[in-house]
């Protein structure tokens, strides 16, 4: 997806000096909830939030390698506003989980299998959410 395409784009590196920040070290090591759990990058235009983005989720998916954890990005893009609904953002949430799990959890399975049924319609956001909130 997205973050494959930024990923193997970015130079090595580019954006290493944001992963030396105090900022970022004490959010990437909170464990006690004192950090806010929200990474936010901001900023004009073609500054290289995109490939700082995709830096930090490359670290944070390395730290997190053979653990019971996953890591889920969202990248939206201004020229994409009619695409980035919510059905659309937390399905792709979902994909993420069910595709990085070594077992699909079964409520996530059984409720696409049953959305495909229902005239291929897919899940709706409320229906997405339930989903999202119990994995």
């Amino acid at each position: 997806g997205r973050h494959r395409g930024v990923s193997s784009s970015r130079l090595d590196g580019v954006g290493d000096w944001v992963l030396g920040k105090s900022e970022f070290e004490s959010w990437r090591d909170s464990r006690d909830g004192t950090a806010n759990p929200t990474l936010l990058c901001h900023g004009s235009q073609g500054v290289g939030k995109t490939y700082i983005s995709s830096l930090v989720i490359d670290t944070l998916c390395k730290r997190v390698r053979g653990q019971n954890a996953a890591v889920l990005s969202l990248y939206c893009d201004y020229q994409e506003q009619k695409d980035q609904t919510a059905v659309n953002l937390i399905g792709g949430l979902l994909r993420q989980i069910a595709v990085r799990a070594t077992k699909i959890p079964g409520e996530i399975r059984s409720a696409f299998k049953e959305s495909e049924k229902d005239c291929g319609n897919s899940l709706r956001l409320p229906d997405m959410l339930a989903l999202f909130v119990k994995t």
